[in-house]
């Protein structure tokens, strides 16, 4: 592999401004966890005391402990999340975790590792569960012996007050490709199977890349649930907000573009249409995530990705008008035409 200068010199700036985690999604060694019910429901927690109640109650009002079980990871917090997280404590199907701060990831990982469900669902503590939504997802799921099920999401601006939206309890999946499911971790039944030698990466922000990159290329059956199951809570302190800051973090994603690439080409993942499509639109995403830089930090970005396409990529080509100017772009260097040509594909992480 030919490394040039320009190369080497974005790269090392853009440590400079944030250091590659360089962790990888790949596991060293085989989870051992058996098998023991049908669900896992998986809970990160972090600093989260005005909302944690509402969120576990929401799952414990529709939770059956003989097929189900409750994992909430305290992800060392430093308000009264773990205090409020006692009193689940040896409840019926319930297990804590408490562990030293290691992220989003870290706290999912936590969970994976004694997670005993046929089927895995991670719900994140700022949202929660919509009433009799849980175990009809679920059955949904088992019925199609599906590896994926994505349901509708109900969004609840700041602000806003809870709500109740009622919908037939009865709805069917409808068989889809997995790639053209949301890139987020929750809100899914997610086959055990699926994290077999997988986890998700440490250290990263936009951990969730691993589904598009990781997961979905595993998937055989994916079905959409058009039933609202979480309501998703608008966090205008959240990652997103964050990133419209110009928050140098923000590089991760393309940092861990470059990690989930790595492990693809290691796992011997086979280069299909809809992975190259995945590959352009991670591309518009890091573009449109980083529009808040300095110019200096998204040239950087740009000559790093364009070394990285033409050294992988220079072969594949995209019929689709708005991801065929990224790919001109790529080809002849164009700083100008890969920004214009990320916003109109309107990237969104």
């Amino acid at each position: 592999m030919v490394i040039n200068e320009a190369e080497e010199l974005s790269r090392a700036y853009l440590n400079y401004l944030s250091l590659d985690p360089a962790s990888s999604a790949i596991l060293d060694e085989t989870r051992t966890n058996p098998e023991t019910c049908a669900l896992s429901v998986i809970i990160p927690c972090y600093n989260v005391e005005q909302q944690i109640e509402r969120c576990v109650t929401s799952v414990l009002t529709q939770f059956d402990p003989d097929k189900m079980e409750l994992i909430l990871v305290n992800d060392g917090s430093t308000d009264r999340t773990g205090e409020l997280l006692e009193p689940y404590r040896g409840m019926d199907g319930v297990t804590v975790i408490d562990q030293e701060n290691r992220g989003l990831a870290g706290a999912r990982n936590s969970g994976l590792r004694i997670a005993g469900g046929q089927y895995f669902f991670f719900l994140d503590s700022d949202d929660y569960l919509l009433p009799d939504t849980l175990d009809p997802m679920l059955l949904a799921a088992i019925e199609a012996d599906a590896d994926i099920v994505e349901a509708k999401i109900q969004y609840l601006p700041k602000g806003t007050e809870e709500i109740h939206v009622d919908e037939d309890a009865g709805a069917a999946c409808i068989a889809v490709s997995p790639y053209i499911l949301s890139g987020y971790a929750w809100g899914k039944m997610l086959k055990r199977t699926l994290f077999e030698g997988l986890r998700f990466p440490e250290g990263y922000w936009f951990e969730d890349s691993v589904m598009s990159w990781l997961v979905y290329p595993k998937a055989q059956k994916a079905y959409y649930y058009p039933k609202r199951v979480v309501c998703y809570c608008e966090n205008d302190q959240g990652i997103m907000a964050a990133s419209e800051e110009g928050n140098p973090k923000v590089i991760d994603s393309w940092w861990i573009t470059e990690q989930m690439h790595r492990d693809y080409l290691t796992l011997e993942y086979p280069m299909t249409e809809e992975f190259y499509q995945i590959v352009l639109r991670q591309i518009a995403i890091n573009c449109t995530r980083m529009k808040a830089l300095a110019d200096e930090a998204r040239v950087a970005v740009f000559q790093l990705t364009t070394a990285w396409y033409n050294r992988y990529f220079a072969d594949q080509y995209k019929k689709t008008a708005q991801l065929s100017i990224i790919e001109k772009a790529l080809r002849i260097g164009r700083f100008d035409l890969y920004e214009r040509a990320c916003e109109v594909v309107g990237g969104k992480g």
